[in-house]
């Protein structure tokens, strides 16, 4: 009997630890979740402009930080594209 008391005691006060490390994992994780990875360049707000601007700006962007990066096709032919690459690597210049 005092055997049976001791097991069930130790049974019922892991319990607990179990809920209690489900409860830090879960925290965890929200936090986790929520952190977002920093961008690459300044942060600029570019809503409203077209795609190909947004692509250039990224291309013009990586290139500033010395990935050389341009589809020379596309800067040649799209006025947007090429606006927004001259527009990215001028921003993400290091002054």
């Amino acid at each position: 009997m005092g055997v049976e008391r001791e097991s069930m005691a130790h049974r019922g006060s892991a319990i607990p630890g179990f809920i209690a490390a489900g409860a830090a994992a879960v925290v965890l994780l929200v936090v986790a979740g929520c952190s977002q990875p920093k961008p690459v360049g300044p942060t600029v707000n570019l809503s409203g402009y077209s795609q190909a601007f947004k692509d250039g700006f990224a291309a013009g962007c990586k290139t500033a930080r010395g990935n050389a990066t341009k589809d020379t096709e596309r800067h040649r032919s799209d006025s947007d594209y090429r606006l927004g690459w001259e527009d990215g690597l001028s921003v993400c210049t290091k002054r």
